[in-house]
């Protein structure tokens, strides 16, 4: 049976990056610096109950985006604290990493840019702001 071939278009490639800490010769912190392993073609999925039961309701109601992309090696290393998803200008934290021989599904939370959680209420703050 021959695989089903899919298009993965759903907006600009994004990114798959990894922050490090940059530190003097006395282990002091100075900063960090990111790093972009990948550029990943996506496609916008939506979550399933299935999904929703497998996660956990307290892991699943903090997803706020599932994207489907093609199978990248750097997949099977844990993911969850090294790297983060650049997509335009917001950040994704990757919660939980779903793959197979062909796919990978990546399910994001939203994160703001400073690393702080965005909420619906600063969602709505830039939205007025913006008006």
């Amino acid at each position: 049976m021959e695989r089903i071939r899919e298009t993965f278009n759903d907006g600009a490639p994004f990114e798959l990056v990894k922050q490090t800490v940059l530190r003097n010769a006395s282990r002091v912190r100075i900063g960090s610096e990111e790093k972009t392993f990948a550029r990943l073609h996506f496609r916008k999925m939506m979550m399933r109950d299935s999904d929703s039961y497998a996660l956990g309701e307290a892991i699943a109601s903090k997803v706020s985006l599932k994207v489907k992309t093609m199978f990248h090696p750097i997949v099977k290393k844990e993911l969850k604290n090294k790297y983060f998803i650049k997509l335009g200008s917001d950040k994704y934290n990757i919660i939980y990493t779903d793959y197979d021989a062909y796919y990978c599904y990546f399910y994001l939370e939203r994160i703001g840019s400073d690393g702080r959680e965005a909420t619906s209420e600063q969602d709505e703050r830039d939205a007025s702001d913006e008006t």
